[in-house]
């Protein structure tokens, strides 16, 4: 086996909280302080295929420029695949905008909050 191979967990052994470091740690390079992460849809529901993507909502403390953000996204969505050959689907919201997301449900964020899980 090589020393590659031997570092990357397994696609069935990674774990939520492998996942949610990585999320964290990324926003943490950036100084950024997440202030709720939640995963929804189908493995939040339980309902989710082998291949089924993760989604994460990232609530953060204030607003980020958007640049920094899709930085961060783009970077979350590189290591989660190389390293366990897992594809997330990641939205960012400024926790002021909470009670707004609560009241569209037009809104995915709506969804995510509601029907979510705190991770």
């Amino acid at each position: 086996m090589s020393e590659f191979a031997a570092i990357v967990k397994k696609k069935e052994d990674v774990t939520i909280h492998d996942l949610t470091g990585i999320i964290r740690e990324e926003f943490s390079k950036k100084n950024i302080p997440i202030d709720q992460l939640y995963l929804f849809g189908s493995r939040a529901r339980g309902n989710a295929r082998p291949d089924s993507d993760y989604d994460f909502l990232v609530v953060t403390a204030t607003q980020i420029e958007r640049l920094i953000q899709r930085r961060i996204i783009s970077e979350i969505r590189r290591r989660l695949i190389f390293d366990f050959d897992i594809d997330a689907d990641i939205l960012v919201i400024p926790k002021d905008l909470i009670p707004i997301s609560l009241e569209d449900k037009g809104r995915i964020s709506y969804y995510a909050i509601r029907d979510g899980i705190a991770v």
